[in-house]
């Protein structure tokens, strides 16, 4: 990438957190999020989200995919 990268891990709630911090940040393209499912499509139905996720995020590709059974 050519610059620094600075990681920064969220814990809580299931990812509702670093998921709202992320929809209210600057939209420059200097943020990457790595999240999950289940903010994205369980949350909205079970509660009330400072951001709409299907209008905020714009998905670039699938970063990892787990087993459906173990």
């Amino acid at each position: 990438m050519g610059q620094n990268v600075i990681v920064e891990n969220k814990a809580g709630a299931r990812g509702n957190i670093v998921h709202q911090q992320a929809a209210n940040g600057v939209a420059d393209g200097s943020v990457i999020l790595l999240g999950s499912i289940g903010p994205m499509t369980i949350a909205p139905q079970m509660m009330k989200l400072g951001f709409e996720p299907l209008k905020t995020w714009h998905p670039s590709r699938m970063g990892s995919t787990s087993p459906t059974c173990w």
